[in-house]
């Protein structure tokens, strides 16, 4: 699903505009962006939380050398679904 489909469906489910949906969905990503870009932990009750988490550097093997080389230290970002929300899906 595509976002824009996703964005018709609330739409028509909630009887909001379509320009409201995609203002709130920015704002929301903004938000998310900027917590995380502080560490911050974000727990959405029964969906699941977003964290960073520091990826260490990697002995990593180029298959066409066959040369190592390490990989620099990174974030990554991360989602962990809850409990009730992995088992609506399975």
């Amino acid at each position: 699903m595509k976002k824009s489909e996703m964005f018709e469906i609330i739409s028509k489910k909630s009887k909001i505009d379509l320009a409201i949906i995609d203002k709130v969905f920015i704002e929301f990503k903004n938000l998310l962006i900027d917590a995380l870009k502080k560490g911050e932990v974000i727990e959405l009750r029964g969906f699941g939380k977003f964290y960073v988490k520091d990826m260490p550097s990697v002995r990593r093997v180029n298959p066409i050398t066959r040369r190592f080389y390490m990989t620099k230290p990174q974030k990554a970002t991360k989602f962990k679904a809850y409990k009730n929300f992995k088992h609506c899906v399975n």
